[in-house]
């Protein structure tokens, strides 16, 4: 399409903008978790369990979603 305007739908950069913010949003959230556990998990006495440890599970898919979404979102701009 030399030569001609690129027309984008208004629901698009709608879309688009919400995946922008969305992505970074989960993506924090998921780090938050991952740190809460690791810290947790590596600190935890000879006896005691881990009490955080299931927040590996809770971040991996924050995590997932916030990576798809962000690649998503700023996909077109990357390339």
């Amino acid at each position: 399409m030399v030569g001609q305007k690129q027309i984008i739908p208004e629901q698009h950069l709608k879309t688009r903008s919400l995946f922008r913010w969305l992505g970074p949003v989960l993506i924090f959230i998921g780090v938050v978790c991952m740190i809460v556990a690791f810290i947790d998990f590596f600190t935890a006495d000879f006896f005691r369990e881990p009490r955080f440890f299931g927040l590996f599970f809770v971040a991996m898919p924050f995590l997932f979603v916030g990576i798809s979404l962000s690649g998503l979102g700023y996909g077109g701009t990357v390339a």
